[in-house]
């Protein structure tokens, strides 16, 4: 067979020409090839051994898109962000407290210190204050026997006297 008639027949072959057909539609429908792009794209894309090229690829068209997309209606992003939002703002505000939550604690622990102390000097305090009342007892005794003393000796003095005289 020269080339003419392989030709020939290849044009005619119904089973080629509907391969052909088929080839073509799949080409031409743009949803059964975008299906068919969703179904081979997430394993392809887990396949490649160099992944960095292709984010790097993508990186700036990802970003417009989500530049606009986030312009044309920011209300649904910040209600897509705003539980992540909180968890961050969250545990951005507990990593800032956490110095001031020590000092707190530390001052705390000198508060309880002090107040410990005072009690301890109050303590202090009042047992002293009671043993000056004792001794202020026992001075103002000591004072009255010693004055009554003192009156007996002076009328026993007197009455020597008077007798020596």
């Amino acid at each position: 067979m020269n080339e003419l008639e392989q030709l020939s027949s290849l044009l005619t072959n119904s089973a080629e020409n509907e391969r052909l057909n088929d080839l073509e539609h799949r080409l031409n429908n743009i949803q059964q090839r975008s299906h068919e792009l969703a179904e081979i794209l997430p394993n392809t894309i887990l396949s490649l051994q160099s992944q960095e090229n292709f984010i790097n690829a993508l990186q700036d068209s990802v970003d417009n898109c989500v530049k606009q997309a986030i312009q044309q209606d920011p209300n649904s992003y910040v209600k897509a962000l705003l539980p992540a939002g909180k968890i961050v703002l969250n545990q951005a505000a507990d990593n800032a407290l956490q110095p001031i939550k020590l000092v707190l604690k530390d001052q705390q622990n000198k508060f309880n210190d002090l107040i410990k102390q005072l009690h301890d000097i109050k303590l202090v305090h009042t047992n002293q204050n009671k043993q000056i009342q004792r001794q202020k007892q026992n001075i103002d005794e000591l004072k009255q026997n010693n004055t009554t003393e003192l009156e007996k000796n002076q009328t026993a003095l007197n009455t020597q006297l008077n007798e020596l005289e």
